[in-house]
């Protein structure tokens, strides 16, 4: 079945329902709880939180990864690196199973009052109308399924790096452009059987109207999207509408520098053959 409105939506869309559900708090909430505690993959992100106040994980992971078996180094033999790496994937695990269970938590303990605050807020109607009740293709950046207690019918949600209901089994790494020792190569994302990016090109090209909402098209995912956003950035690419929701001018800055570089430094063409929009949900 063809969709002509496709919506991606990413942690912005729950933290919009009012779930903490950004890295920082669950880094906090990590750290008080003390569920790591000893092991250092834990010691690492708990120095990066303290020194930033604000964490990047899985670009840390990227960090300590190559801070504890660099590849550009030797002077581990092959056994001392699968050491490591054998540990690092086992404090990785444990990290992604407490995430999900953080995560349930955050949905299921809330009474569900997050669906309330999500038909109160302004942006996710305004949204809601956009999409209204006419078939719906979600792409969901989310582990969480929260965009079914608004839209149970006609919509397709594709869930690309896993979901809760999946257990604990979810994608949670780097890019495939992050240089790491082949001892940690079950860090890519890629890697993980349960990645689904089937046909998500088709989804796109298909579309005829595609928002983004709660979702800033960060690095770690550009592969993903950088063939199609060159192509809607070319001379004779079919006409597409975008609307794009995002979070005050940083949220802005940020959204367009994403934008910049997956058209090829093509912003202004990208705008011409297309209708663009930007929706500020601060306002």
């Amino acid at each position: 079945m063809q969709y002509d409105k496709l919506l991606v939506i990413g942690n912005g869309f729950d933290l919009a329902l009012g779930l903490k559900t950004s890295y920082i708090d669950f880094m906090e909430w990590l750290m008080n709880e003390h569920c790591m505690d000893g092991t250092d993959l834990y010691e690492f992100l708990s120095r990066k939180l303290k020194v930033k106040r604000w964490i990047d994980i899985e670009n840390e992971l990227r960090v300590y990864s190559n801070k504890i078996c660099n590849p550009s180094e030797s002077h581990l033999n092959k056994e001392g690196k699968q050491k490591i790496s054998s540990k690092f994937r086992r404090e990785h695990k444990s990290l992604c199973d407490i995430l999900c269970e953080y995560l349930k938590m955050q949905v299921n303990n809330n009474n569900n009052n997050w669906i309330e605050t999500g038909l109160k807020n302004q942006s996710i109607k305004q949204l809601l109308s956009k999409v209204k009740k006419e078939p719906l293709y979600v792409i969901n950046f989310n582990y969480t399924d929260t965009i079914k207690a608004f839209r149970v019918n006609n919509v397709v949600n594709h869930h690309i790096h896993g979901s809760l209901s999946d257990g604990e089994n979810i994608v949670f790494g780097v890019e495939d452009s992050s240089i790491l020792a082949k001892e940690n190569t079950f860090l890519y994302k890629s890697y993980n059987p349960i990645l689904n990016v089937n046909h998500l090109n088709e989804r796109f090209e298909d579309a005829k109207h595609i928002l983004f909402y709660g979702y800033s098209l960060g690095q770690t995912d550009h592969s993903y999207f950088e063939d199609f956003f060159k192509e809607q950035s070319t001379k004779g690419c079919e006409r597409k509408k975008f609307d794009f929701f995002y979070y005050g001018q940083e949220g802005y800055d940020d959204l367009f520098w994403q934008l910049r570089t997956l058209t090829g430094n093509r912003m202004a063409q990208f705008k011409q053959f297309n209708e663009v929009g930007f929706i500020d949900v601060k306002q």
